[in-house]
Parts: structure tokens; sequence; C-alpha cells
């Protein structure tokens, strides 16, 4: 019997020390306005939740949405080389500084994300995202959607409500238009082109 208790032992120890591992804060570069995770905890990011693109030397590249909610999360600490630490507030103003639309695609980014969905990056365009199902294998099942991003009282031309619904077809995706209020809530609307 004893061998058993052993085993199972270190079975649990091992389950201990990957919980531990999950809330473990991890220390993030940033660097010439990039967010870079470290090889040793690269891996843990890609297998439990698609963070990041995985770079050739081993570490992960976040974008700035990542960055913010593994940051919000405190699943990450970001330093400069110096060892310097940058605040939550810092970051969003850094990433408000190189591109006026961050707070927005955040706010659809953390809600997508909150709902369990793996969030990539769209294809071109800063305010479009990727969305894989839930338990989804990225590499291995395609996405089935791309988000597009209006804000409310900001005027869409039809024409590029037109553009914005061919890209999604010409990809075979399924188009979702993510609406955010002024209240920062986010309701989506599918959207199909009909032809006539």
């Amino acid at each position: 019997m004893e061998p058993n208790e052993k085993i199972n032992s270190n079975e649990e120890e091992e389950e201990d020390l990957e919980k531990k591992r999950e809330f473990e804060t991890v220390d993030a570069l940033y660097e010439g306005g990039q967010i870079q995770i470290p090889p040793n905890n690269a891996e843990f990011f890609i297998e439990h939740g698609y963070y990041g693109t995985k770079q050739e030397n081993g570490s992960l590249t976040l974008d700035q949405v990542e960055t913010l909610l593994l940051l919000e999360r405190n699943r990450i600490r970001i330093l400069n080389k110096a060892g310097k630490e940058y605040l939550y507030e810092e970051m969003i103003n850094k990433f408000l500084e190189s591109n006026p639309d961050f707070w927005v695609n955040y706010l659809v980014y953390k809600d997508l994300r909150s709902r369990g969905y793996i969030v990539r990056p769209g294809f071109g365009e800063s305010s479009t995202y990727r969305i894989y199902g839930r338990g989804a294998k990225i590499g291995v099942n395609p996405s089935k959607f791309v988000v597009s991003i209006i804000t409310e009282g900001i005027s869409l031309n039809l024409t590029d409500l037109e553009k914005i619904v061919k890209a999604a077809k010409g990809i075979r995706k399924n188009l979702v238009l993510a609406v955010i209020d002024r209240q920062g809530e986010v309701t989506y609307y599918k959207c199909n082109a009909v032809d006539l």
C-alpha cells in the first residue's frame, strides 16, 4: 500500500505545483514598445489561454489588449530592462498614445474573453478579432467568427459597412458587429450579406 500512497502523493504534489503556477505573477519585459514573456513561461500562457505570438527564441510577444488583460488579472508584472515596474494606468496611457482606439478594442477583447472565447487579432484592421469556440485548438480548429468593432455615436458609412461584410465573407467567416455604447457596454449583432 505504501508505494501506491507515494504515487498518489507525487500526483497530488504535481497538481498542487500546477495550481500554484496558475496563480503566479510572471515578469514580462517591456522594450521598444513590445511586451515579451520569457521562454521559460511562454508555453504556460499558450497552453492556458492562447495568449501572444510565440517567437523563434521561445519567448512570447503579447499585443496591447492581451497585456492589459493579463496585467489587470495580476498574471504578469511589466518591467523594463532596468527593472522599473510599469503600473496598470501607465500602460493604458502608453497604449492610448500609440493607438487612440485602444480602450474600445480592449473593452470588446475583455468582454469576449470573459465569455470564455479564445480571441486572436483579426486580419489587417486593428479593430477586428477572430473568435474561436470554447475549447478550440488554434492551428487545429478554424475560427468561426470575425468581430468588427463599432462605437455608438460615430457614424459609419454604408460603403464601409459593405467593405467589412465583404472582408468577412472573403475569408469565409461569420461577421459579428460589436457595438460599444457610451457606458462601455458591448452589444453583439450578427451580420450577413444578402444577395438578391
